[in-house]
């Protein structure tokens, strides 16, 4: 993971997740945009629940 402090001139902004990713119910892919547009940060997701 990746650390974006207060000491690294960070700024406020949203994280933007896609689920669904490939097709795959159980995956996603995320990444955090801060206010000047650039992308610090971005990680996938993957779910190991069975649910049905």
């Amino acid at each position: 993971a990746s650390d974006y402090t207060v000491e690294e001139n960070a700024k406020f902004g949203a994280l933007f997740c896609s689920l669904n990713s490939n097709s795959n119910e159980k995956e996603g892919e995320c990444y955090f945009k801060n206010i000047d547009g650039i992308i610090v940060d971005s990680f996938k997701l993957t779910s190991k629940l069975n649910l049905y």
